[in-house]
């Protein structure tokens, strides 16, 4: 397993993060109304879950798991193994769907649901960080 290419992936969704992070904290009016902010935040969270994915894949190949159907199902082949609890993949899996509405639906996306997400659920972000270390280790 390349554990170096694994470690860039989690520096990427760890920079993106806090980049997350600075655009929440410019406030809510700022991120409706600004596309710079809501744009770029699309954008960021869109790297950081495709990162999930990759790191998802990677372990699967290098380990020679069953081959996942979709982005979604490589989290389900990660709960299979034990690396990920049923609770950490239903949230992992709702990124992805996340993820896939910001790439296929983007013109149906709610900012305010966003905001909310960036104000909620970046910690998911650390969590998964944490399990990989932990299997890394």
């Amino acid at each position: 397993m390349d554990k170096e290419r694994i470690k860039q992936f989690l520096l990427i969704i760890r920079e993106n993060n806090r980049k997350l992070k600075e655009l929440k904290d410019a406030g809510k009016d700022t991120f409706l109304k600004d596309y710079k902010y809501n744009n770029t935040a699309l954008r960021l969270l869109q790297i950081s879950i495709e990162s999930m994915v990759n790191i998802c894949n990677h372990i699967i190949s290098r380990n020679g798991l069953r081959r996942p159907k979709d982005f979604s199902d490589s989290i389900a082949v990660l709960e299979e193994n034990g690396i990920f609890s049923k609770d950490s993949s239903q949230r992992y899996q709702r990124m992805i769907q996340f993820r896939n509405r910001i790439v296929h639906l983007y013109w149906d996306i709610d900012l305010d649901y966003v905001y909310d997400l960036l104000t909620t659920n970046l910690k998911d972000f650390d969590l998964f960080i944490k399990e990989i270390i932990r299997y890394l280790q």
